[in-house]
């Protein structure tokens, strides 16, 4: 399962194509095992969301694979409950990032003097 920080090496670089790894398309390419590898090192967001558009680019040219299902997450939530933010998840346990500000009643209070 990948996250909203996904890291697709274990699925897709070269050195998982042998058992046990998880590259079970058998794809191989030098230039988008360098980006994989480029992006697990960086810190700064926005430059390894550009390796991996980069290594995005070069899957969607070579096409190893036919992605066809992706999960879609659906949530209830009661009107009572306030502060909720919907946002994309990655996976089910992420509904509940934002439950800190979460919360049911608000009521007006005076100010201690």
């Amino acid at each position: 399962m990948v996250g909203l920080d996904p890291d697709p090496y274990p699925f897709w670089h070269s050195s998982q194509v042998a058992a046990p790894g998880l590259n079970l398309a058998q794809f191989q390419n030098r230039e988008a095992d360098q980006l994989l590898v480029e992006a697990r090192q960086m810190f700064d967001e926005s430059a390894r969301l550009e390796k991996y558009a980069n290594w995005q680019n070069i899957l969607r040219q070579e096409s190893p694979a036919t992605f066809l299902y992706s999960i879609n997450y659906s949530y209830a939530q009661n009107y009572s409950v306030k502060g909720f933010s919907r946002s994309i998840m990655g996976q089910p346990a992420e509904r509940f990032w934002s439950a800190d500000g979460w919360y049911r009643r608000t009521t007006r209070s005076r100010a201690s003097k």
